[in-house]
């Protein structure tokens, strides 16, 4: 498969970010009915709005081309409610009625491992035929408002909980005095999400990242409460996203090059 094809194959499939979009807030109208989609994709109505709304500013203000995908959801989401509901915005929906709007957007699907084997052989697995079927704005809703959305929630204590941790972090390490890794890491959706040894994934903060002469280059994880050092593989994945600056180091995800490690001149 040449290269031209690979890239149009992967732009089908995760449709990127447009760069040129720009930056900026939602009204405060498009921050309600984000917030009814967050309530309706967790069925949570005691999360708080005021931590939706926060994590979605910062997002499309420092994330080029989210504000543009936030607003084509938005109106996917509302041309879907007059469909079925008139005039009704979205938010003002029962629980049950937003759960028929998104339905008629988003085709529901096991995870991968959970299919047949002779769906995951042919690769005819219900993501597969998503993507295949589904139309292009709603490939992109999926994957930059739903997933970003859902990161958030399940990120959070509340999300926590409904995997079943109430009174530590998910994963097999009881102590954040434990030693944990950073075993890999990827870049998603202009986040680098980190996959740590104790079973959990979490956010990258680059202020969090530190380096020191006995432990070499590691991060804060669990909001600052546990240190991460990397393994080999994941330091070299993420020393390629590490320029050096003037002041010492940018770390550079998709358009952004955000300052890290102030002060140092080597890792």
């Amino acid at each position: 498969m040449n290269k031209l094809l690979r890239t149009r194959l992967k732009e089908r499939i995760e449709p990127s970010l447009d760069r040129r979009a720009g930056t900026g807030l939602l009204s405060a109208g498009e921050h309600a009915t984000v917030f009814g989609l967050l309530q309706a994709l967790a069925w949570d109505e005691t999360f708080a709005a005021e931590r939706c709304r926060g994590y979605v500013d910062r997002r499309t203000s420092e994330e080029p081309g989210l504000l543009a995908e936030y607003r084509d959801g938005i109106g996917l989401l509302r041309a879907a409610t007059r469909r079925h509901f008139g005039e009704q915005p979205f938010e003002g929906l029962r629980r049950d009625e937003r759960e028929t709007v998104l339905r008629a957007l988003l085709r529901r699907y096991p995870h991968e491992e959970r299919q047949a084997r002779w769906r995951r052989v042919t690769r005819l697995t219900g993501e597969n035929l998503d993507v295949a079927f589904s139309r292009r704005a709603v490939r992109r809703f999926r994957l930059h408002v739903v997933r970003d959305l859902l990161r958030l929630y399940y990120t959070s204590d509340a999300g926590w909980a409904v995997v079943g941790y109430t009174n530590e972090f998910m994963g097999k390490v009881k102590s954040e005095g434990d030693p944990t890794e950073v075993v890999s890491l990827r870049v998603e959706g202009g986040e680098i999400i980190l996959q740590l040894s104790d079973a959990t994934f979490e956010e990258l903060d680059p202020a969090a990242l530190e380096s020191d002469e006995e432990h070499g280059l590691a991060t804060k994880t669990k909001a600052g409460r546990q240190r991460a050092t990397f393994s080999r593989g994941a330091y070299n994945t993420l020393a390629e996203l590490i320029e050096e600056s003037a002041d010492g180091f940018v770390l550079r995800i998709g358009g952004k090059a955000v300052p890290i490690l102030a002060g140092r001149r080597d890792l």
